[in-house]
């Protein structure tokens, strides 16, 4: 059985690298929302 201290380090580099891929996915999202809507805007 792991020390605790090994499975909280591990669960937080889990929940970093979570946090990370959402972030850039929001940004990849809101950036093709921006880019339709200002499709959208010009005609």
């Amino acid at each position: 059985m792991e020390p605790l201290i090994l499975k909280l380090v591990s669960l937080e580099r889990k929940l970093r690298f979570n946090a990370q891929w959402h972030i850039l996915l929001g940004a990849i999202l809101s950036q093709k929302r921006a880019i339709s809507i200002t499709r959208r805007w010009r005609k």
